[in-house]
């Protein structure tokens, strides 16, 4: 990956960043009512997680980090994530520590595979549409969140279009 691929992603990552104070004035989906958080995610994919809220239900969920191909599963890379989920069956806790939701909705992922142990970005293209279905615990008394995380993918490059699963367990500070 080339230096200005490298600095047009942080800029758009610093610009999902940039966009949660405006976004604040109406949207509380997220604990403590605040609407971006930061964490880390682990799994396929793993690396570093973000979510800003556009209301109580929509959410634009990213990340950037380490990806697999669930249909080959010698091969790995770099890359990012996009999803936009919906939270549905909002549950308070009775004394309020906690709420509760499901979310499920659409998303994309992309970026370069390779054998393990060698270069992550000197491999081939990789892309996915992704449908992450998740149970996330928003912490009330903390601005923290945990989730669990199942997606089917539909790996579409390289190679023969597949699909496959991945799994993946996060945690993210809402500021």
């Amino acid at each position: 990956m080339s230096i200005k691929s490298k600095s047009r992603l942080l800029s758009f990552i610093l610009m999902l960043a940039c966009l949660a104070a405006p976004i604040n004035a109406f949207a509380n989906g997220g604990p403590k009512d605040r609407t971006f958080g930061l964490g880390l995610q682990l799994g396929v994919p793993y690396g570093i997680t973000g979510k800003i809220f556009l209301g109580s239900v929509a959410a634009l969920q990213f990340g950037i980090g380490f990806i697999g191909l669930p249909n080959i599963v010698t091969y790995e890379g770099a890359g990012s994530w996009l999803d936009l989920v919906f939270h549905f069956v909002h549950l308070n806790t009775a004394s309020n520590i906690a709420r509760f939701s499901f979310y499920v909705g659409p998303g994309i992922q992309f970026g370069w595979v390779g054998p393990p142990k060698y270069q992550y970005f000197a491999g081939p293209a990789h892309f996915s549409l992704r449908i992450p279905i998740g149970f996330a615990i928003h912490w009330q008394t903390l601005a923290f969140d945990t989730y669990v995380e199942g997606c089917p993918n539909i790996v579409f490059l390289p190679g023969p279009i597949a699909v496959g699963p991945s799994f993946s367990v996060g945690a993210r500070y809402y500021f």
